[in-house]
């Protein structure tokens, strides 16, 4: 069971103060000359209502927002939430193995207690807890040990410390109340591939079923960089993030007078020393920066194959995606014809022939939306070339835009 509320007058709790306090007395204690995973310090010194974490895999995101939520319950025996993609994420074993790294032997907490505890669980409630259940998407506090008289027990915490959503199933929760939760972990939110339809309306109805008419509500979101391309970027008007420099803190106000804040860290790469199995990753690849250095993956995309002159340009159209636009030359050269496609900096001027693809609706007869929807001939030409992977890019950011893009065109109904 958890410590008795500080107060019964929840109107009281100042999530600005837990944060403060769970700054000073654990990041700046506990965690004090401890860089071996992420610590959230500088990004919480200004209360936000939204907090976004992104860098390289297993440097600790969601484990610290979890500790967040445990010490939540510690001393105000409020809630915290889990949401990921997916149902399958959450169902079954998959719960249990969410929460694995706070009942899992931990070297920091072994070295600081000197073997009294050694995981997380058990140092922050002093051992009265050891282990943790998962039932019915909930998440409890247990111990596991034996009685005075030696007999095995098994001991639940009545209440749950944190309690697990999946956006594929949002629409199940409506109705329900959960006036406990105080922070929201949104796990994994960039996806490699294809994301829910409507999606961020899926999450923000869902964050709308759990804060209610509360103020006093923060909600994390953690991703490891496997995309540049990330429609919570767009949706939540975040326009630099995919350009961010690593080990900085961008922050974004929304509102007139200012009503909310996100702050985006693009979380600095975990010091070399620490990573030594980065040596099974040294291929000399893009794609595994994200592994060995937290940077955005970025596949190799084939690049022109041939040179061209201006007169070799057959036909020119447009994608304007992720807030780029890019020109796509159809080009013939002696047999050999293909699409080469680059970033267009200057406006387009509209012609009699111009075709601009596009996922927003726009009701002039320029503009489409799916490039592999063949409406006409030229639409059939256009697409027999990604059809017949004849498609080369200026680099591989923008064929990383572009693959996303068609990966868009494959999703949408």
């Amino acid at each position: 069971m958890a410590k008795k509320k500080e107060t019964e007058n929840k109107e009281i709790f100042d999530i600005s103060i837990f944060l403060k306090r769970f700054t000073d007395e654990v990041l700046k204690v506990k965690y004090k000359g401890w860089d071996q995973t992420y610590i959230p310090s500088k990004i919480f010194e200004n209360l936000m209502e939204y907090y976004m974490w992104i860098s390289e895999r297993s440097d600790g995101k969601s484990y610290i927002a979890m500790e967040m939520i445990l010490y939540l319950y510690l001393w105000y025996g409020y809630s915290g939430s889990m949401i990921r993609r997916w149902d399958e994420d959450i169902v079954y074993s998959n719960g249990v193995e969410i929460v694995k790294n706070l009942i899992g032997f931990n070297e920091l907490v072994y070295k600081r207690t000197k073997g009294k505890w050694d995981n997380a669980v058990m140092e922050i409630f002093e051992g009265k807890y050891n282990t943790i259940d998962y039932e019915s998407r909930k998440w409890y506090l247990a111990y596991d040990g034996k009685d005075e008289e030696g007999k095995d027990v098994h001991i639940r915490d009545k209440k749950p410390f944190m309690y697990a959503f999946a956006l594929s199933k949002e629409e199940r929760k409506k109705g329900t109340s959960y006036p406990d939760i105080k922070i929201n972990v949104f796990d994994e939110f960039i996806s490699r591939g294809t994301y829910l339809p409507e999606e961020f309306i899926s999450y923000q109805n869902l964050l709308s079923t759990i804060i209610r008419r509360r103020t006093d509500v923060i909600n994390i979101l953690c991703a490891n960089a496997i995309n540049r391309y990330c429609i919570y970027f767009q949706e939540m008007g975040l326009k630099h993030v995919k350009d961010q420099k690593q080990g900085t803190i961008d922050y974004y106000q929304f509102g007139d007078p200012v009503v909310m804040k996100v702050a985006v860290e693009m979380i600095a790469p975990i010091d070399n020393k620490y990573k030594q199995s980065n040596k099974y990753f040294a291929f000399d690849n893009p794609k595994l920066k994200m592994i060995t250095e937290g940077k955005f993956e970025l596949a190799i995309y084939p690049h022109c194959p041939v040179r061209f002159k201006p007169k070799d340009i057959k036909f020119i159209y447009y994608i304007i995606f992720d807030q780029e636009c890019f020109q796509c030359n159809i080009i013939r050269v002696e047999d050999k014809m293909f699409t080469f496609i680059h970033r267009k900096t200057t406006e387009i001027e509209i012609t009699r022939n111009t075709i601009i693809f596009t996922p927003e609706i726009n009701v002039s007869p320029h503009y489409r939306r799916r490039i592999t929807f063949t409406q006409d001939d030229i639409g059939s030409m256009i697409a027999s070339f990604y059809k017949r992977d004849k498609i080369f890019y200026s680099d591989n950011a923008v064929g990383d835009t572009i693959h996303n893009y068609l990966l868009w065109c494959g999703s949408m109904r």
